[in-house]
């Protein structure tokens, strides 16, 4: 199953954070941040 989230509440979470956030049997976690969507180099 897929979840997109784009909440501001998860704004200043560390990838620590979100990954202690992800439930139980899930195994795949993508984060991107507003770097990672705007700079064509990475």
């Amino acid at each position: 199953m897929l979840f997109i989230v784009d909440d501001p509440v998860y704004r200043d979470l560390t990838a620590a954070d979100l990954v202690a956030l992800v439930p139980d049997g899930e195994s795949l976690l993508f984060l991107a941040d507003r770097t990672a969507l705007t700079t064509p180099d990475l």
